[in-house]
C-alpha cells in the first residue's frame, strides 16, 4: 500500500547525486547494449486521488525504459539494440555473438543501431 502523503527524502537525494557526481564519464571503452520491443512502463502519472496510471510502450527492455538506459548523446556511446527482455539479454545467442564481435572487432552488424519498433 501507498502513503497517504509520501515526502521525498532530501538528505537520500543529496546523497545519491553526490555519488553520481564522482562518477567517471563514459570513454571510448563503453558500448551500450540494451533490451527493446518489450512492454515497459515508459511513464508515470499520480492523480489527485492519489491513484498512479501508468503508460506502457515497447521502448525498453520490460524493466527499464530505453530513455533511462542510454548515455547522453554528447558521450557519443555506440548504442546496440537487442529485441530481448532485461533478464533475456544475458543468455541471447546473438547478443552473446554482438559481443564477441565488439570485444574482438570492435564492431558488430549483429543488432540495431537505432531503435525501431516492431510495431
Amino acid at each position: 500500500m501507498w502513503p497517504v502523503n509520501p515526502q521525498i527524502n532530501a538528505d537520500i537525494l543529496a546523497k545519491a547525486e553526490a555519488v553520481i557526481q564522482q562518477l567517471p564519464g563514459p570513454d571510448n571503452r563503453f558500448v551500450l547494449i540494451a533490451g527493446t520491443n518489450q512492454d515497459t512502463v515508459t511513464g508515470m502519472t499520480r492523480a489527485a486521488n492519489g491513484d498512479f496510471s501508468f503508460t506502457n510502450t515497447n521502448e525498453g527492455d520490460g524493466t527499464v525504459p530505453l530513455d533511462f538506459a542510454r548515455f547522453d548523446p554528447s558521450a557519443n556511446v555506440p548504442t546496440y539494440l537487442a529485441n530481448v527482455t532485461h533478464n533475456g539479454i544475458i543468455a541471447d545467442g546473438k547478443v552473446a555473438a554482438a559481443i564477441n564481435d565488439l570485444l574482438t572487432k570492435g564492431t558488430t552488424h549483429r543488432n540495431e543501431a537505432e531503435w525501431r519498433s516492431r510495431n
